[in-house]
Formats: structure tokens, sequence, C-alpha cells
């Protein structure tokens, strides 16, 4: 006899039948929310930065070309002249904030941010003080998720105060003082949380660096540019040190980082053969005379024809052939703005 009573499954809810049995709708939703990968996740954020490819294909996506073009009329170019364009909005749209997020730009940007830290903090105007204060926030947010440039921002947060209290000969700043002392507290503050930074000990991988072929780590090794970073680094272990008395090292980052004729008119001063220099007392020369090349992952580009700022990586919707594209300094890119 069949059974007449009320469905034990209640009515009014929506069922659901999955591999493990019936279930209501409301509740297969959460456990599907609950179970999403963490790498589903991924994707959907960098689809939600990025353009999708033109294939359709919602997970493989190209990223989006971040570029600035200033009208023919400005007299913005890399060697004279400041363009019509303000500095906010030239960082605005090239996404200098994001660039924490990615470590090829995060480098050039804080770099362009040392160089703001100067005597330009106090020509800026408002507007330019505001941008500046919420590019390091994003800094500080990077730092504190990556523990990684600690000691740099910190020096950074340490040198703008210092220029927030420089007032030589009674020099009046931009802005009101009201708006200077907030800055200043802000900065402040930045700087308490950057300083209660605690960075974990690494876990045991099995694997270190010391256990590369010598040839990896001096690969890498070629990545540091300072003469004392390198010599702390072979305080760390016995095959680091051993790479790094190798004259071999010093005679590459000298070809790197200085050009042919500053190599040749040192060789020459010393005439003696190649051979026999001392590669580590000729690039300690050569950095106190020239100083380092600056090399960034990505950094921003200069088209001549197009008249456009763009990152070099992501390029730019140029319809000239055959132009060399002409890299941008921080200093470059600071002078080419209003302010």
């Amino acid at each position: 006899m069949p059974f007449l009573g009320r469905d034990w499954r209640s009515d009014g809810l929506i069922w659901v039948r999955t591999s493990y049995g019936w279930e209501t709708l409301q509740n297969w939703r959460v456990k599907i929310h609950e179970n999403i990968n963490y790498t589903v996740l991924q994707r959907l954020l960098r689809q939600s930065i990025c353009e999708p490819k033109k294939s359709g294909d919602l997970i493989e996506c190209a990223p989006r070309p971040l570029f600035l073009r200033i009208p023919k009329n400005s007299p913005c170019r890399i060697s004279h002249g400041q363009s019509t364009v303000l500095f906010n909005q030239a960082i605005s749209t090239l996404d200098f904030a994001g660039a924490f997020k990615d470590g090829r730009r995060a480098n050039f940007v804080f770099k362009v941010m040392e160089v703001l830290a100067g005597d330009c903090l106090l020509t800026m105007t408002g507007a330019v003080q505001n941008q500046f204060l919420a590019l390091l926030d994003q800094a500080l947010l990077s730092v504190i998720e990556t523990k990684q440039n600690t000691r740099r921002f910190i020096e950074l947060l340490e040198r703008i105060l210092s220029s927030l209290e420089k007032n030589p000969y009674g020099f009046h700043h931009q802005g009101g003082n009201l708006q200077w002392a907030k800055n200043h507290q802000l900065v402040e503050e930045m700087l308490d949380k950057a300083k209660n930074i605690t960075t974990t000990e690494r876990v045991d991988d099995g694997l270190t660096l010391d256990q590369l072929p010598h040839d990896v780590i001096h690969s890498i090794l070629l990545y540091l540019c300072s003469q004392q970073d390198l010599v702390n680094a072979g305080k760390t272990s016995a095959e680091i040190k051993a790479v790094v008395a190798d004259n071999g090292l010093w005679r590459d980052l000298c070809r790197c980082h200085f050009t042919q004729q500053q190599l040749r008119q040192h060789l020459l001063k010393r005439q003696g053969k190649e051979s026999e220099v001392n590669w580590y007392q000729m690039y300690a020369n050569l950095h106190k005379q020239y100083g380092v090349k600056e090399i960034y992952s990505d950094q921003p580009c200069w088209c001549e024809p197009c008249s456009t700022i763009y990152w070099k990586l992501t390029g730019h919707p140029c319809k000239h052939k055959f132009i060399t594209e002409e890299e941008v300094s921080p200093a470059q890119f600071v002078s080419m703005f209003q302010v």
C-alpha cells in the first residue's frame, strides 16, 4: 500500500541529486563554495584584472597593457621638458599601486618613491602627496604580506620623515601645516608597523642555495649589485664563499654594469693584461666613480613616434615598425611630469 503521508523531505525546498544522495539546493551551494579550490580563486582573480584572449578561453588570459599617451603638443621628452600631464595621472594610469603585486615592477616603483622622498616632497602639491601616501600604504601591505624589502621600506620611511621635518631657513612646504602634520603622523604609524614585522624561520624543505651547482649560484649572485651584499652572502656557507671569491664573478659584474669604454680606460691605466686584473678591486673602483647601472625586470619605456609611455613587458599598440624603445629611469620618470 503506497505511503500517502507528507513527504519527509518537506515541501517548498528544491532538491538536487548528487553522487552522495539527495540534498537541498541551499546546502549543496554551501558545500560547493566551501570546496572551491584555491587555484580556481586565483584564476578568477586573474580574469578580473586581465583581458581574455580572442580565442575565448577565460583561463588563459594575457595581461592588460598599461600605457599613457601624451599629447603631441606637449614638450614631454626624456631629454628635456615636462608634460602637461600630471604626475598623479601618470602613476594612476600605469597602475603603480598594483605594481607591488608584481615583483618585476615593484623594484622600479620603490626607486621612484626613493627619488620623491628627497627634496621633491617639499614641493609636492596636495593631490600628489595623497597619491604618494597611497603608494606607501600599498607598499606597506605588500611588505607585510611577502616579508620582502622590509629593510628598504623602513629606510624609505625614515628618509621621508627627515624630509617632512626639514625646514631650512624658513622654507615653506606646499600645503597647509595641518595637512603636513597629518602626513607626518601617517608616516610615523607606517614606520611603527614596518618595524614590528617579524619574519618566520625558513622551513627546511631539503634544498638550500649552497646545494645548487656553482654555475647556478654564479648566475643568481649576478643579480646582486651591492659589493657588501655579495661579501655578506659569501659568509653564509663555504660553497657560496668560493663562488664570491671567484675572479670571474666580479669580471661578469663589471661587464654587466659598466660600458666597454669605461672598462678600457681603467685597463689602460693599469697597463696590464686582462687575465691579470683583480676584478674585485676593479669593480670597487668603477662603482665608486660611475655607480651601478640600474637594471629592472620591468620598467616604463618611451615611444617617440607614438608619444606614449608604457611598461616594457606588456608593450603598447604601436603602428610603427622597427622603432627602438627607450627605457626610462626613475629619475627621468619623475622629471617628465609635473610633481
